[in-house]
């Protein structure tokens, strides 16, 4: 616990420092630290290279080498956006993430839903899109290790409305919300590989069998939820646009990890859509089984 604080008196004061940086010198350090990410370092590029190669093998090994060399530079914004999260207001979110199409919400009026969305352009700024709505939202977490990092980062995220919760306090809190018949949005990051012993279903993605989460199909069948896909994109450096899309009104009529196969579907599309703007630094497939 010692070893936390330390760590979070050194670098959090420096942090906050940098988010309050004007945008135009926040991406100027984007391009130093991407040099040093992508040149000196090669962070993780193993990894990303092996991800690209399995995901694009249609593509020759030139355009292969361009997704991976804009992916750093995209990587590298999503890093110091995330920085100046710590200091945005209202006004400049909702001048650099939109939401273009959100009246879609308006079908699932007096319901609750899960929203989904994978790790494309900019998943950190979703937690500003509480303008879109009267209804509370809820934003569905793996809680940090460093529990003074962990408070700082809910306040951050949630200063603009949004309900910062634990993955572990998800159940209880969609049963009282359920309970109170009280409408709620509910937050999801799901694209990235589980756990190989707590897997419960396995199918193809990119040509590969791999586990897939399954959590947020589980949530919509045992509340009957409908699932909200949130398909994000980038304008430009520091802007992004986005559209809603309804993947089921009623997931109980649907077999069972048909709602996941649809959603990992969609998370594929965007992907193919968007190659640069995914997160590569993950081993998406280190469990596949071909």
């Amino acid at each position: 616990m010692f070893l936390h604080w330390i760590t979070f008196i050194l670098t959090y004061p420096i942090i906050y420092l940098l988010s309050k940086l004007p945008f135009r010198v926040i991406y100027g350090i984007s391009d130093v630290l991407n040099f040093f990410v992508y040149r000196i370092f090669k962070y993780r590029i193993n990894v990303v290279r092996s991800n690209i190669q399995i995901a694009f093998e249609h593509k020759t090994r030139a355009e292969q080498e361009a997704i991976i060399k804009n992916f750093y530079k995209h990587f590298c914004d999503v890093l110091v956006e995330m920085i100046k999260a710590f200091s945005m207001n209202r006004q400049e979110y909702d001048k650099r993430y939109k939401v273009l199409n959100h009246l879609e919400m308006q079908q699932l009026k007096d319901r609750s839903f899960i929203l989904t969305m994978p790790h494309i352009a900019n998943w950190e700024w979703a937690n500003s899109i509480t303008n879109l709505t009267d209804v509370p939202i809820y934003s569905i977490y793996s809680r940090l290790e460093n529990p003074y990092f962990d408070r700082k980062i809910r306040s951050s995220r949630g200063k603009m409305g949004t309900i910062m919760t634990h993955t572990a306090e998800t159940r209880v809190i969609i049963d009282q919300q359920e309970s109170q018949k009280i409408p709620s949005v509910y937050g999801i990051i799901s694209d990235q590989s589980p756990l190989k012993r707590k897997a419960k279903y396995w199918n193809t993605f990119f040509g590969k069998e791999v586990p897939m989460h399954t959590g947020a199909e589980e949530l919509c069948r045992k509340y009957n939820m409908p699932m909200v896909f949130l398909d994000m994109n980038k304008v430009k450096r520091g802007h992004y646009e986005g559209h809603l899309e309804v993947l089921t009104t009623n997931p109980q009529e649907l077999k069972p990890f048909e709602l996941t196969d649809i959603y990992m579907n969609r998370v594929r599309q965007a992907i193919l859509e968007k190659p640069d703007l995914y997160l590569w630094t993950h081993r998406r497939f280190k469990h596949a089984r071909n």
